[in-house]
């Protein structure tokens, strides 16, 4: 009987033991996880130097450069501040700078 006793203490040390090491590197996980959420996040891009440009009218997010309109409102929102944008009549077409040229 007592070598039952020994043998199911040891179990039941090596499982909490293994509980521990699992709950250790989950925790590990979750705080990578979380840092990478983090990075993610709409106001951690703005803080790197991003801004959301949305349309005034109707709040959409602008997308691309098809998405813009001469004489209508935009708000170009960063980390530290919103501001209003307007496109000028004088620029009827910016080049798409990622087309090249020959």
């Amino acid at each position: 009987m007592d070598n039952f006793r020994q043998r199911l203490d040891e179990v039941q040390l090596r499982l909490e033991r293994s509980i521990q090491t699992n709950f250790e590197h989950n925790k590990l996980t979750l705080a990578h996880l979380t840092q990478s959420l983090h990075s993610l996040s709409p106001m951690a891009v703005l803080k790197r130097g991003y801004a959301i440009v949305t349309r005034e009218e109707d709040g959409q997010v602008v997308k691309g450069t098809s998405q813009v309109a001469v004489d209508e409102i935009y708000t170009s929102e960063s980390a530290r501040e919103a501001c209003p944008l307007g496109l000028p009549r004088l620029i009827q077409e910016v080049p798409d700078a990622r087309k090249e040229t020959k």
